[in-house]
């Protein structure tokens, strides 16, 4: 049965780009196989239509069209030239049922613009006579298109009920993952999807524990926004509740836990209606007569139903990591390079040299330990420290690990500072690979402290103000001791990880910079200030991972907050900053003063060492 009718397009202005494209009409039909009393829904959907068009109907003469033609519209998001435009969707739709069995074809429909016309796809719909022959709904297809559910009671004649069972198969949670047997360390990503073919109303009432795993969470749309997929041939609207890249932690048997949610799903349902005559003396003996069932007297109701669903859990054989590992092995699981970076070659006993170890790759660098280096014990080399970051998600953890040392030679002189070694597993070759650094050689030259010593002996003061120099130290090591036991060492915890970065580094190129302006106190008056000014700024700039080459005040102040410090301390930097970037070009020669600066100085860095 051919329908034809006229199609009003009214375009909205609104400031997206124009996405010019041809209009085309597409034909899906709910389920590719149906029971002979089934009634399935053929929908019609047409994009980038402006104007007016003609829309002619297939022929529909082996079914019953039970409604329709249906119109309405819903809205799709496209990725066009990297940016999210939202596009109309027109739709017309039927509900049919079968008048018999076998497979048929339903034709083109077509679409006539101003005299040309554009056809849709076929569809093959193949009718048995077992009724329910495969899951589905046909009356759930509106929130599917975002639109409304026809109301009218005559455009539906007969909706069949959903019993529970039926509402199982429209509405489920399921757990996928792309591995089932993942080496130790291996990346195993899980997804959870919520799959429904009816409108609903769902939260998340538990979610997974993930035990065994170190898991890293993917970005997910704060507003949801479902996909379509087709499971054994039956279309449902996805949501994706939960992404995680997963990295096994211990071989054997691991479990990934349920998720569930409850909510409300919405369902129609055939009603009895008012009848007239029910308080008829003269009919009320008719009341059960066929008649009185008839459409006339019915209609459609819709119906909240409650539900708990819960996904199923899945198994993951997780297998031991191949043979013995090279001595050079720390854990790392994936595919990685390296690098490092010093900015110079030639220092001197002065410098506080920072050096940087940087391993990047596909794979968690979290489970990547410290390789081991000896170092020569000359150049003074801390303890290491470690931050992890994740570069991308796209589809697999690509992540880096940053290493850094400080030396603080004590002698001139030529080192070497040997090549890092590192040894990881490679799934996808199944061996173990090995990558390193290249040797390198830095010249160490005397700066003004004797060698042997340390910067700023009291017997080389010139100033008579040797009780600085002889306070420093001491502050500084007393905040390193305070947090060291006020943080004490916690079970499961690396000694090479720390966020922010640990207070030896920090502190000791504060202390550097703090013992030289202490030596300008009686001298320069820029060069005191620069040194007190680089002091504080250099502390923060490696306490909390600050990047100098971008700093401005403002949003330096601004991250101190948003971490934590308190907005006293916070003053504190402000004014001292202030005091010395105003003395660069007005000098004060007051010596108290400066003696006052450095003491409040020093008193902000043990504040901050203290607060983290």
């Amino acid at each position: 049965m051919a329908r034809t009718f006229m199609y009003m397009c009214i375009c909205l202005v609104c400031a997206l780009p124009a996405v010019a494209q041809q209009v085309s009409i597409t034909a899906r039909i709910s389920q590719p196989k149906a029971g002979l009393d089934e009634v399935l829904e053929l929908v019609y959907e047409i994009e980038n239509l402006k104007g007016n068009a003609d829309f002619q109907g297939p022929n529909l003469n082996n079914f019953s069209v039970l409604s329709g033609p249906s119109q309405g519209s819903s809205y799709k998001m496209i990725d066009f030239n990297g940016q999210i435009v939202q596009r109309q969707i027109l739709f017309t739709s039927y509900l049919i049922r079968p008048r018999k069995t076998g497979t048929f074809t339903i034709g083109a429909a077509h679409l006539v613009i101003n005299g040309k016309k554009y056809a849709s796809n076929s569809v093959t719909v193949e009718v048995v006579k077992n009724a329910r022959s495969s899951p589905g709904h046909p009356l759930d297809a509106f929130s599917q298109r975002g639109g409304t559910a026809p109301r009218n009671r005559r455009d539906i004649q007969e909706p069949p009920s959903l019993s529970e069972a039926d509402i199982k198969k429209n509405i489920f949670i399921k757990v996928a993952i792309d591995k089932t047997r993942p080496y130790l360390g291996e990346q195993v990503t899980a997804s959870y999807k919520l799959y429904t073919r009816l409108p609903m109303t769902m939260s998340i009432t538990q979610l997974p524990a993930l035990n065994g795993f170190w898991s890293e969470d993917y970005e997910l749309p704060r507003v949801p926004k479902p996909v379509e997929e087709v499971v054994n041939g039956v279309p449902y609207q996805v949501f994706t509740l939960k992404k995680s890249a997963l990295f096994p932690q211990q071989t054997g048997k691991l479990t990934l836990d349920i998720v569930q949610a409850e909510g409300t799903v919405r369902v129609m349902e055939k009603v009895k209606g008012w009848n007239p005559f029910a308080d008829n003396p003269f009919f009320s003996f008719n009341m059960n007569d066929p008649f009185f069932e008839s459409d006339f007297f019915t209609g459609i109701n819709f119906r909240d139903i409650p539900l708990q669903l819960s996904s199923t859990p899945v198994d993951i054989q997780v297998k031991p990591l191949p043979g013995q590992p090279p001595a050079t092995f720390t854990g790392g699981v994936g595919a990685f390079t390296i690098s490092d970076e010093l900015a110079e070659q030639h220092f001197t006993t002065d410098d506080v040299i920072t050096y940087k170890i940087k391993i990047s790759g596909q794979g968690n660098t979290k489970l990547i330990g410290v390789p081991a280096i000896r170092w020569d014990e000359r150049l003074g080399a801390t303890e290491p420290y470690s931050t992890d970051s994740v570069l991308s998600r796209n589809p697999d953890i690509e992540s880096q690990k940053t290493i850094t040392y400080y030396f603080n030679p004590s002698e001139a002189g030529t080192y070497k500072l040997p090549a890092v070694v590192l040894s990881y597993f490679n799934p996808a070759t199944q061996q173990y690979e090995t990558i390193q650094t290249t040797e390198r050689t830095i010249t160490i030259t005397q700066g003004n402290k004797a060698a042997g010593t340390d910067t700023g002996s009291p017997a080389d003061d010139p100033t008579g103000f040797s009780y600085w120099y002889l306070a420093i130290p001491a502050v500084i090591a007393a905040a390193i001791l305070a947090v060291v036991f006020r943080r004490g060492k916690h079970p499961g915890t690396s000694s090479h990880t720390a966020d922010p970065a640990p207070s030896l580094p920090a502190m000791a190129i504060a202390g550097q910079r703090l013992r030289s302006a202490q030596e300008k106190i009686g001298e320069s008056n820029k060069e005191f200030y620069e040194e007190l000014n680089k002091a504080l700024w250099l502390y923060i700039s490696h306490k909390y991972d600050i990047n100098l080459g971008g700093l401005v005040k403002t949003e330096a102040m601004q991250q101190l907050s948003s971490r934590g410090v308190a907005q006293n301390i916070i003053t504190d930097i402000q004014y001292l900053t202030q005091k010395c970037e105003l003395a660069l070009y007005t000098p004060i020669n007051d010596i108290e003063e400066r003696e006052s600066l450095l003491a409040r100085t020093q008193a902000v860095i043990v504040a901050l060492e203290k607060s983290v």
